[in-house]
């Protein structure tokens, strides 16, 4: 990191996120004009320039950082909605959803990071568009054959054995072990602590391996498990830390939304203490937004009624509720994945691939497209393109926790062999239904404490 050159790369790609959320980076770029550019020091005066940024006149998104700032811009929402689940309804429920979100994250992966056009292209090339199944291992494109991303791995449809390690998969995992030593009142430390224990670094990417570096070199000279408060803890792990609206933290929101089934706000709040420890802003606010939606979709089978709950969990003034918003209009008028697709394309996809903003209108599109159907809201899904194998692993949480893993398509879930595996310690290999069950104990639980009610069906499950 401390080289001329990635300082360059980390102070322009940081002042373009600034500009992005509203702060005016006049100053530094005149500095950056000027700047000696084989000087480490002058590119870290650039960087802390960036941080002292102030709002550009005329920015109208209300984006804070604080939970209690958040909160006081939420719109209304049930925050816990009525529950009546029997315990063998919530354990069918959240097998659905997490079976699902393992459905969806082999079904994308191998086309993470590509266009819609591409994607299309690639399918239509082996004869499998639009798309209703796992992705295949090789195409024809323009009498060029081609393979897909990961074609060595077993995530085509021709290879598909087993959920193999995936990042999606082990924030899952992580989250589970996380609440399983410490339960629901975890603070932001306890989240870092438990990926310096759990989690292999070369399984963290942009804002989450800078934290966890950060994290770890800070505390390498203390006692383990050194106290930090909050405010030294921000300082901690946002230093150096660009990307931090990407995708990284929505996809670490599924578990939250699992083990409080029908409590979106209990599972926003989780959500935001794991992803205030490596995000900000619109980066939070898509972890708190599809820990909502899922714990909601335990509740209710509306889907629009379920991504407005989700709504209801961030500022109504951000620049991702506005997205969401926007996307809804756009289904309301075109009621077409594809045409509304276009309009994302045009307004939010300058974000980049693995922005939140631009994938959260993805995963909302595919939702109010598929109209509950769990095989057309993956796939529709993944034809999209950006982070394919992220978001339609939140879409495949959300319509699972709808349907149940009872009704879930059985030609995506019987090639995986119930087996899932990990790069989280002590989690290499595992039986779906046997995570589904310690996470079923612990939402029990939650419900039980949360609920003051009795369990609804006490016998074995």
């Amino acid at each position: 990191m401390f080289n001329p050159e990635a300082l360059r790369s980390l102070v322009n790609s940081s002042i373009s996120f600034r500009e992005q959320q509203g702060y005016d980076m006049a100053a530094v770029r005149d500095m950056v004009r000027d700047i000696d550019e084989s000087s480490c020091q002058a590119w870290l005066q650039a960087y802390t320039m960036i941080g002292q940024a102030v709002k550009a006149d005329g920015y109208r998104y209300e984006e804070p950082d604080a939970l209690e700032e958040i909160k006081k811009l939420r719109p209304k929402g049930p925050r816990r909605m009525d529950y009546s689940l029997t315990d063998l309804e919530l354990k069918d429920k959240i097998h659905g959803a997490f079976l699902g979100r393992v459905c969806g994250i082999i079904l994308g992966r191998p086309v993470e990071g590509m266009h819609q056009r591409d994607i299309e292209a690639y399918l239509k090339g082996a004869g499998y568009y639009p798309l209703d199944y796992y992705i295949p291992r090789s195409s024809i494109v323009d009498g060029v054959p081609i393979k897909a991303n990961y074609d060595r791995l077993r995530c085509t449809r021709e290879y598909v054995k087993y959920a193999e390690p995936d990042d999606d998969i082990n924030y899952v995992l992580l989250a589970l072990k996380l609440v399983e030593k410490l339960g629901i009142h975890f603070t932001t430390l306890d989240v870092g602590y438990n990926w310096l224990d759990n989690l292999e670094v070369n399984w963290t990417w942009g804002p989450e391996r800078t934290t966890y570096l950060n994290l770890a070199r800070y505390t390498e000279t203390w006692p383990r498990y050194i106290d930090i408060d909050e405010k030294k803890l921000w300082e901690v792990s946002h230093y150096l830390n660009d990307y931090n609206e990407l995708i990284g933290a929505l996809i670490r929101g599924d578990f939250f939304g699992y083990i409080t089934a029908g409590m979106p706000e209990l599972a926003s709040e989780m959500a935001y203490r794991d992803a205030s420890f490596t995000h900000v802003k619109n980066g939070i606010y898509g972890e708190m937004f599809a820990s909502a939606m899922i714990s909601a979709a335990f509740c209710t089978s509306d889907i629009r009624e379920t991504i407005c709950i989700g709504l209801s969990e961030i500022p109504s003034g951000c620049r991702l509720s506005e997205a969401i918003l926007n996307t809804i209009s756009w289904y309301d008028e075109y009621k077409d994945w594809f045409a509304v697709y276009k309009k994302i394309e045009e307004k939010y996809n300058h974000y980049g691939v693995g922005h939140t903003i631009n994938n959260a209108a993805i995963i909302v599109n595919s939702l109010l497209a598929c109209e509950g159907d769990f095989e057309k809201g993956v796939c529709c899904c993944v034809m999209q393109g950006q982070d394919t194998d992220c978001t339609a692993a939140t879409v495949g949480s959300v319509l699972g926790a709808m349907l149940g893993a009872s009704d879930l398509p059985e030609k995506f879930v019987r090639p995986l062999n119930d087996t899932v595996m990990s790069s989280i310690a002590g989690e290499s290999i595992n039986r779906i239904s046997d995570v589904t069950k310690r996470i079923f104990n612990v939402a029990r639980m939650v419900i039980k404490c949360q609920r003051k009610v009795k369990y609804l069906y006490s016998e074995p499950i």
